[in-house]
Protein backbone atom coordinates (compact mmCIF):
# COMPACT_ATOMS: atom_id res chain seq x y z
CA UNK A 1 0.00 0.00 0.00
CA UNK A 2 3.06 2.77 1.07
CA UNK A 3 4.53 1.95 -2.56
CA UNK A 4 1.39 3.53 -4.76
CA UNK A 5 -0.39 5.48 -2.03
CA UNK A 6 0.20 8.51 0.42
CA UNK A 7 -0.91 6.98 3.37
CA UNK A 8 -1.82 8.79 6.50
CA UNK A 9 0.62 8.32 9.38
CA UNK A 10 -0.60 6.92 12.28
CA UNK A 11 -1.05 9.17 15.56
CA UNK A 12 1.68 10.57 17.92
CA UNK A 13 1.38 9.27 21.11
CA UNK A 14 2.93 10.04 24.19
CA UNK A 15 5.10 6.88 24.45
CA UNK A 16 5.70 7.14 28.43
CA UNK A 17 2.10 7.83 29.08
CA UNK A 18 1.59 4.52 27.07
CA UNK A 19 4.55 2.38 29.02
CA UNK A 20 3.64 0.29 31.67
CA UNK A 21 3.49 1.29 35.03
CA UNK A 22 3.11 -0.70 38.49
CA UNK A 23 -0.47 -0.25 40.30
CA UNK A 24 -0.95 -0.74 44.07
CA UNK A 25 -4.22 -3.40 45.25
CA UNK A 26 -5.99 -4.01 48.18
CA UNK A 27 -6.97 -7.11 49.50
CA UNK A 28 -9.05 -5.53 51.91
CA UNK A 29 -12.89 -6.42 50.67
CA UNK A 30 -12.27 -8.86 47.97
CA UNK A 31 -9.00 -10.98 48.18
CA UNK A 32 -9.42 -12.49 44.58
CA UNK A 33 -8.86 -8.89 42.71
CA UNK A 34 -5.17 -8.27 43.03
CA UNK A 35 -5.19 -9.41 39.57
CA UNK A 36 -7.54 -7.18 38.24
CA UNK A 37 -5.94 -4.35 37.59
CA UNK A 38 -2.89 -6.39 35.35
CA UNK A 39 -4.09 -4.80 32.32
CA UNK A 40 -1.96 -3.76 29.03
CA UNK A 41 -0.66 -0.49 30.57
CA UNK A 42 -1.21 -1.39 34.19
CA UNK A 43 1.10 -4.32 36.37
CA UNK A 44 0.68 -4.68 40.23
CA UNK A 45 2.82 -5.57 42.32
CA UNK A 46 2.11 -8.77 42.89
CA UNK A 47 2.88 -10.08 39.62
CA UNK A 48 5.88 -7.82 38.71
CA UNK A 49 7.46 -9.50 42.30
CA UNK A 50 6.25 -12.84 40.71
CA UNK A 51 8.04 -11.89 37.46
CA UNK A 52 11.58 -10.86 39.02
CA UNK A 53 11.12 -14.07 41.46
CA UNK A 54 10.73 -15.85 38.43
CA UNK A 55 14.07 -14.77 36.43
CA UNK A 56 16.07 -14.93 39.55
CA UNK A 57 15.16 -18.62 40.19
CA UNK A 58 15.43 -19.19 36.63
CA UNK A 59 19.28 -17.89 36.47
CA UNK A 60 19.59 -19.62 39.82
CA UNK A 61 18.36 -23.32 38.46
CA UNK A 62 19.91 -22.38 35.07
CA UNK A 63 21.88 -26.08 35.15
CA UNK A 64 18.63 -27.78 35.76
CA UNK A 65 16.52 -25.78 32.52
CA UNK A 66 18.11 -23.85 30.20
CA UNK A 67 14.67 -23.62 28.73
CA UNK A 68 13.72 -21.91 31.43
CA UNK A 69 16.04 -19.37 31.33
CA UNK A 70 15.50 -18.38 27.85
CA UNK A 71 11.74 -17.77 28.29
CA UNK A 72 12.30 -15.99 31.50
CA UNK A 73 15.46 -13.33 30.03
CA UNK A 74 13.80 -12.87 26.98
CA UNK A 75 10.47 -12.17 28.32
CA UNK A 76 11.99 -10.05 31.08
CA UNK A 77 13.48 -8.12 28.29
CA UNK A 78 10.38 -7.42 27.04
CA UNK A 79 8.75 -6.48 29.92
CA UNK A 80 11.40 -4.30 30.83
CA UNK A 81 10.74 -2.54 27.33
CA UNK A 82 6.89 -1.90 27.93
CA UNK A 83 7.50 -0.54 31.14
CA UNK A 84 8.38 3.07 31.96
CA UNK A 85 12.20 2.28 32.97
CA UNK A 86 12.67 3.01 29.70
CA UNK A 87 12.67 6.89 28.87
CA UNK A 88 11.12 6.78 26.22
CA UNK A 89 9.76 10.53 25.74
CA UNK A 90 13.77 11.41 25.70
CA UNK A 91 14.29 8.69 23.09
CA UNK A 92 11.30 9.95 20.96
CA UNK A 93 13.00 13.60 21.08
CA UNK A 94 15.76 12.21 19.22
CA UNK A 95 13.63 10.08 16.96
CA UNK A 96 10.09 11.49 16.75
CA UNK A 97 9.24 8.42 14.24
CA UNK A 98 9.23 5.60 16.57
CA UNK A 99 6.50 8.18 18.76
CA UNK A 100 3.81 7.18 15.63
CA UNK A 101 5.27 3.66 14.38
CA UNK A 102 5.28 1.90 18.26
CA UNK A 103 2.75 4.20 19.82
CA UNK A 104 2.41 2.30 22.68
CA UNK A 105 5.84 0.52 24.31
CA UNK A 106 3.10 -1.33 26.62
CA UNK A 107 1.93 -3.49 23.41
CA UNK A 108 5.11 -5.21 24.31
CA UNK A 109 3.66 -7.25 26.57
CA UNK A 110 1.83 -9.16 24.47
CA UNK A 111 5.38 -11.21 24.24
CA UNK A 112 6.44 -10.76 27.59
CA UNK A 113 3.41 -12.23 29.63
CA UNK A 114 3.19 -15.61 27.49
CA UNK A 115 7.07 -16.41 28.01
CA UNK A 116 7.03 -15.72 32.04
CA UNK A 117 3.83 -17.02 32.32
CA UNK A 118 5.33 -20.29 30.42
CA UNK A 119 8.68 -19.71 32.66
CA UNK A 120 6.50 -19.81 35.84
CA UNK A 121 5.04 -23.29 34.53
CA UNK A 122 8.73 -24.83 34.02
CA UNK A 123 9.88 -23.41 37.42
CA UNK A 124 6.27 -24.66 39.25
CA UNK A 125 7.13 -27.66 37.28
CA UNK A 126 10.43 -28.07 38.75
CA UNK A 127 9.10 -27.16 42.26
CA UNK A 128 6.62 -30.12 42.20
CA UNK A 129 9.40 -32.49 41.78
CA UNK A 130 11.20 -31.45 44.99
CA UNK A 131 11.82 -33.95 47.46
CA UNK A 132 10.40 -32.61 50.76
CA UNK A 133 6.22 -32.71 50.77
CA UNK A 134 5.84 -29.63 52.85
CA UNK A 135 7.34 -27.90 49.38
CA UNK A 136 5.04 -29.94 46.87
CA UNK A 137 2.30 -29.06 49.56
CA UNK A 138 2.58 -25.24 48.95
CA UNK A 139 3.29 -25.20 45.25
CA UNK A 140 0.03 -26.85 44.58
CA UNK A 141 -1.89 -24.05 47.14
CA UNK A 142 -0.18 -21.77 45.66
CA UNK A 143 -1.51 -22.63 41.84
CA UNK A 144 -4.71 -22.91 43.42
CA UNK A 145 -4.95 -19.64 44.67
CA UNK A 146 -3.94 -18.43 41.60
CA UNK A 147 -6.19 -20.49 38.85
CA UNK A 148 -9.25 -18.94 41.85
CA UNK A 149 -7.49 -15.46 41.46
CA UNK A 150 -7.10 -15.38 37.94
CA UNK A 151 -10.52 -16.37 36.88
CA UNK A 152 -12.04 -14.24 38.93
CA UNK A 153 -9.74 -11.38 37.42
CA UNK A 154 -10.93 -12.29 33.99
CA UNK A 155 -15.12 -12.06 34.30
CA UNK A 156 -14.17 -8.54 35.97
CA UNK A 157 -12.48 -7.14 33.43
CA UNK A 158 -14.09 -8.58 30.24
CA UNK A 159 -17.02 -7.36 31.96
CA UNK A 160 -15.67 -3.58 32.74
CA UNK A 161 -14.35 -3.47 29.35
CA UNK A 162 -17.73 -4.90 27.49
CA UNK A 163 -19.20 -1.36 28.99
CA UNK A 164 -16.36 0.68 28.39
CA UNK A 165 -16.05 -0.35 24.68
CA UNK A 166 -13.16 -2.87 24.70
CA UNK A 167 -11.04 0.58 24.77
CA UNK A 168 -9.85 2.63 28.28
CA UNK A 169 -11.83 5.77 28.07
CA UNK A 170 -13.71 5.09 24.55
CA UNK A 171 -16.57 6.83 26.11
CA UNK A 172 -15.09 9.85 26.49
CA UNK A 173 -14.11 10.06 23.45
CA UNK A 174 -15.38 12.72 20.89
CA UNK A 175 -13.87 10.55 17.96
CA UNK A 176 -16.86 7.65 19.02
CA UNK A 177 -20.24 8.04 18.22
CA UNK A 178 -23.16 6.00 19.75
CA UNK A 179 -26.52 5.64 18.32
CA UNK A 180 -28.22 9.53 17.94
CA UNK A 181 -26.91 10.88 20.66
CA UNK A 182 -25.53 14.52 21.16
CA UNK A 183 -22.17 15.47 22.50
CA UNK A 184 -22.89 18.51 25.15
CA UNK A 185 -20.42 20.40 26.33
CA UNK A 186 -19.95 23.82 27.93
CA UNK A 187 -18.93 25.09 24.76
CA UNK A 188 -20.59 23.08 22.45
CA UNK A 189 -20.87 25.45 19.67
CA UNK A 190 -16.72 26.69 19.62
CA UNK A 191 -15.72 22.80 19.86
CA UNK A 192 -18.42 21.65 16.99
CA UNK A 193 -17.12 24.23 14.95
CA UNK A 194 -13.25 23.13 15.44
CA UNK A 195 -14.86 19.51 14.75
CA UNK A 196 -16.20 20.29 11.51
CA UNK A 197 -13.29 22.36 10.41
CA UNK A 198 -10.51 19.93 12.03
CA UNK A 199 -11.93 16.96 13.34
CA UNK A 200 -10.16 17.84 16.50
CA UNK A 201 -10.61 15.60 19.21
CA UNK A 202 -12.25 16.82 22.78
CA UNK A 203 -13.17 14.27 25.63
CA UNK A 204 -17.06 14.57 25.91
CA UNK A 205 -18.68 14.79 29.43
CA UNK A 206 -19.94 11.20 30.23
CA UNK A 207 -23.37 12.47 31.28
CA UNK A 208 -26.75 10.29 31.34
CA UNK A 209 -27.52 10.83 27.66
CA UNK A 210 -24.01 9.46 26.59
CA UNK A 211 -23.76 6.51 29.57
CA UNK A 212 -27.75 5.39 28.39
CA UNK A 213 -26.22 5.85 24.23
CA UNK A 214 -23.23 3.67 25.50
CA UNK A 215 -25.86 0.77 27.44
CA UNK A 216 -27.98 0.89 23.73
CA UNK A 217 -25.04 0.32 21.92
CA UNK A 218 -23.45 -2.50 23.94
CA UNK A 219 -27.22 -4.36 23.85
CA UNK A 220 -26.87 -3.79 19.88
CA UNK A 221 -24.00 -6.06 19.92
CA UNK A 222 -26.70 -9.38 21.03
CA UNK A 223 -29.09 -8.15 19.11
CA UNK A 224 -30.05 -10.44 16.18
CA UNK A 225 -29.77 -7.60 13.95
CA UNK A 226 -25.87 -8.01 13.05
CA UNK A 227 -25.94 -4.55 11.56
CA UNK A 228 -26.80 -2.92 14.40
CA UNK A 229 -24.23 -2.17 16.28
CA UNK A 230 -21.92 -1.21 13.33
CA UNK A 231 -25.25 1.16 12.69
CA UNK A 232 -24.75 2.71 15.64
CA UNK A 233 -20.89 3.19 16.84
CA UNK A 234 -18.57 5.22 14.20
CA UNK A 235 -14.96 5.70 15.27
CA UNK A 236 -13.36 8.50 12.82
CA UNK A 237 -9.67 7.80 13.13
CA UNK A 238 -7.41 8.89 9.82
CA UNK A 239 -4.72 5.57 10.34
CA UNK A 240 -3.64 4.34 7.05
CA UNK A 241 -6.00 6.40 5.32
CA UNK A 242 -4.67 7.70 1.17
CA UNK A 243 -4.36 10.99 1.42
CA UNK A 244 -4.27 13.56 -1.88
CA UNK A 245 -3.75 16.76 -0.14
CA UNK A 246 -1.26 17.27 1.97
CA UNK A 247 -0.43 21.09 2.91
CA UNK A 248 2.71 22.59 2.77
CA UNK A 249 5.72 20.96 5.12
CA UNK A 250 6.89 23.42 7.83
CA UNK A 251 10.13 24.72 7.18
CA UNK A 252 11.72 23.54 10.69
CA UNK A 253 14.57 25.11 12.96
CA UNK A 254 16.68 22.46 14.23
CA UNK A 255 15.96 22.78 17.78
CA UNK A 256 12.89 22.66 17.24
CA UNK A 257 12.29 20.06 14.61
CA UNK A 258 10.21 17.53 17.32
CA UNK A 259 7.69 20.28 18.06
CA UNK A 260 7.25 21.56 14.61
CA UNK A 261 6.74 18.29 13.35
CA UNK A 262 4.04 16.91 15.80
CA UNK A 263 2.37 20.00 15.60
CA UNK A 264 1.92 19.53 11.37
CA UNK A 265 1.06 15.58 11.83
CA UNK A 266 -1.68 16.51 14.51
CA UNK A 267 -3.56 19.34 12.33
CA UNK A 268 -3.09 16.71 8.75
CA UNK A 269 -4.49 13.94 11.09
CA UNK A 270 -7.29 16.26 12.34
CA UNK A 271 -8.32 17.73 8.94
CA UNK A 272 -8.23 14.15 7.15
CA UNK A 273 -10.22 12.74 9.80
CA UNK A 274 -12.93 15.91 9.17
CA UNK A 275 -12.84 14.85 5.46
CA UNK A 276 -13.32 11.05 6.42
CA UNK A 277 -16.26 12.14 8.67
CA UNK A 278 -17.90 14.62 6.58
CA UNK A 279 -17.25 12.19 3.34
CA UNK A 280 -17.54 8.81 4.62
CA UNK A 281 -19.49 8.94 8.12
CA UNK A 282 -21.73 11.25 7.80
CA UNK A 283 -22.78 11.13 3.60
CA UNK A 284 -25.73 11.84 1.95
CA UNK A 285 -28.06 8.82 2.75
CA UNK A 286 -29.30 9.00 -0.84
CA UNK A 287 -26.40 6.63 -1.76
CA UNK A 288 -26.94 3.15 -0.71
CA UNK A 289 -23.87 1.05 -0.01
CA UNK A 290 -24.11 -3.12 -0.71
CA UNK A 291 -21.08 -5.59 0.27
CA UNK A 292 -21.34 -7.97 -2.72
CA UNK A 293 -18.70 -10.54 -3.84
CA UNK A 294 -15.47 -8.54 -5.06
CA UNK A 295 -16.29 -4.93 -3.24
CA UNK A 296 -18.98 -2.57 -2.61
CA UNK A 297 -22.29 -1.91 -4.69
CA UNK A 298 -23.38 1.48 -4.38
CA UNK A 299 -26.96 2.90 -6.14
CA UNK A 300 -28.63 5.96 -5.72
CA UNK A 301 -31.53 8.54 -7.66
CA UNK A 302 -30.16 11.85 -9.62
CA UNK A 303 -31.17 15.06 -7.90
CA UNK A 304 -32.56 17.61 -10.30
CA UNK A 305 -30.34 20.22 -11.49
CA UNK A 306 -26.58 18.19 -10.56
CA UNK A 307 -25.09 15.52 -12.47
CA UNK A 308 -21.92 14.56 -10.44
CA UNK A 309 -22.34 12.67 -6.98
CA UNK A 310 -19.85 12.65 -4.32
CA UNK A 311 -19.86 8.53 -3.35
CA UNK A 312 -19.14 7.85 0.68
CA UNK A 313 -16.23 5.35 -0.24
CA UNK A 314 -12.51 5.37 0.31
CA UNK A 315 -10.45 4.70 -3.15
CA UNK A 316 -6.91 3.65 -3.02
CA UNK A 317 -4.46 3.86 -6.10
CA UNK A 318 -5.58 -0.49 -6.28
CA UNK A 319 -9.16 0.51 -6.42
CA UNK A 320 -11.34 -0.08 -9.31
CA UNK A 321 -14.56 1.82 -9.79
CA UNK A 322 -17.07 1.19 -11.57
CA UNK A 323 -20.35 3.94 -12.56
CA UNK A 324 -23.47 3.11 -14.97
CA UNK A 325 -21.25 0.31 -16.64
CA UNK A 326 -18.17 2.08 -17.66
CA UNK A 327 -14.62 2.04 -16.01
CA UNK A 328 -13.47 5.18 -14.59
CA UNK A 329 -10.03 6.25 -15.09
CA UNK A 330 -9.40 9.61 -13.77
CA UNK A 331 -12.21 11.67 -11.39
CA UNK A 332 -11.98 14.05 -8.68
CA UNK A 333 -11.44 12.95 -5.20
CA UNK A 334 -11.24 14.60 -1.99
CA UNK A 335 -8.96 15.50 0.95
CA UNK A 336 -9.21 10.71 1.58
CA UNK A 337 -10.20 9.89 -2.17
CA UNK A 338 -13.70 10.31 -1.46
CA UNK A 339 -14.50 9.94 -5.51
CA UNK A 340 -16.89 12.43 -7.13
CA UNK A 341 -18.56 10.92 -9.89
CA UNK A 342 -20.62 11.75 -12.87
CA UNK A 343 -24.43 10.90 -13.03
CA UNK A 344 -27.39 9.63 -15.25
CA UNK A 345 -29.82 12.47 -14.83
CA UNK A 346 -32.62 9.94 -14.84
CA UNK A 347 -33.30 6.93 -12.92
CA UNK A 348 -31.05 4.42 -10.74
CA UNK A 349 -27.19 5.18 -10.82
CA UNK A 350 -25.04 2.26 -9.73
CA UNK A 351 -21.30 1.87 -8.92
CA UNK A 352 -19.12 -0.79 -8.37
CA UNK A 353 -16.16 -0.60 -6.13
CA UNK A 354 -13.44 -2.99 -6.23
CA UNK A 355 -9.80 -3.29 -4.56
CA UNK A 356 -7.30 -5.32 -7.41
CA UNK A 357 -4.79 -6.80 -4.85
CA UNK A 358 -1.32 -7.34 -6.80
CA UNK A 359 -0.96 -10.41 -7.84
CA UNK A 360 2.58 -10.77 -6.17
CA UNK A 361 0.49 -10.14 -2.89
CA UNK A 362 -1.61 -13.64 -3.84
CA UNK A 363 2.17 -14.84 -4.41
CA UNK A 364 3.72 -14.01 -1.29
CA UNK A 365 0.81 -15.34 0.59
CA UNK A 366 0.91 -18.96 -0.74
CA UNK A 367 4.56 -19.37 -0.65
CA UNK A 368 4.41 -18.04 2.84
CA UNK A 369 1.57 -20.68 4.08
CA UNK A 370 3.65 -23.58 1.77
CA UNK A 371 6.91 -22.14 3.86
CA UNK A 372 4.80 -22.99 7.40
CA UNK A 373 3.45 -26.61 6.19
CA UNK A 374 6.77 -27.12 4.72
CA UNK A 375 8.15 -26.45 8.41
CA UNK A 376 5.92 -28.34 10.35
CA UNK A 377 6.42 -31.63 8.20
CA UNK A 378 10.04 -31.28 8.44
CA UNK A 379 9.84 -30.84 12.16
CA UNK A 380 7.52 -34.48 12.78
CA UNK A 381 10.24 -35.77 10.59
CA UNK A 382 13.45 -34.55 12.30
CA UNK A 383 11.80 -35.36 15.53
CA UNK A 384 10.52 -38.88 14.38
CA UNK A 385 13.83 -39.92 13.21
CA UNK A 386 15.35 -38.01 16.64
CA UNK A 387 13.00 -40.75 18.72
CA UNK A 388 13.94 -43.48 16.60
CA UNK A 389 17.72 -43.30 16.27
CA UNK A 390 17.28 -43.00 20.81
CA UNK A 391 15.24 -46.04 20.80
CA UNK A 392 17.90 -47.97 18.56
CA UNK A 393 20.45 -46.86 21.27
CA UNK A 394 18.20 -48.16 24.04
CA UNK A 395 18.31 -51.13 22.16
Amino acid sequence: MSKTNNLAPTETMRMLENAVHLKHTTVAFHPFRILTHNLRASLTFWLAYAFIAQVIYAIWTREESKANVVVSLYGGFWLLLASRLVEWDRITNHLPALARFIQFPSRFVCIAYPLLIVGLGLSFEHILHHKQKWVQIAAYASLGMLTFAAADCLVITLTSNAWAGYQNNVGRSRNTKFGEETQKTSSRKKKKKAMEDYGVYHPVKLDDRRKQALVDTNAATHAHDLQAFLDMTKKAIPDYLPVYKWDPEPDVPSHLYTYKWKQYYTMENSKITAAYRKSVMNHNRNVKVKTVKHGLKLTWKAKKGKHKQQLPVITYKQSKLTVNGRVLTKYKRNRVGAPTVPEKTRGTNTAYLEFQTPFWIKLAIAVSLLGQFAAVVWGLLWRGGSFKKREEKKA
